[in-house]
């Protein structure tokens, strides 16, 4: 089962990567039906985010405590994409930093 699972999740991912991008609505699926999935989306755009928050290269909006999970920072995201379906045509990394800007904005 985990092997079908995992087989639909890598044939909906690679359908995006012509598109360039995963949406908010991908994004809420893989929370709904595939959480594994869904945290480690949510944990590379953090990476992403932290690392060129880090290099400069972007404003600092998100600011992690250190007991914060992936678990944690999984819901955060699924749950603001329930709260706000206007913005799940958005690009999932953008969202990412939507929903954790709000969670834990830096003073």
């Amino acid at each position: 089962m985990k092997r079908v699972a995992a087989a639909v999740v890598i044939t909906a991912i690679s359908s995006h990567a012509n598109a360039a991008f995963v949406s908010g609505n991908d994004l809420l699926e893989f929370c709904d039906q595939f959480r594994a999935s869904s945290t480690g989306y949510v944990l590379g755009a953090v990476d992403t985010i932290l690392v060129s928050q880090d290099n400069g290269n972007v404003r600092k909006t998100v600011c992690l405590r250190g007991g914060a999970t992936g678990g944690q920072l999984t819901d955060i995201v699924c749950q603001y994409l329930r709260k706000n379906p206007a913005v799940r045509d958005f690009g999932g990394p953008a969202l990412v930093s939507m929903a954790l800007s709000q969670a834990f904005p830096c003073q």
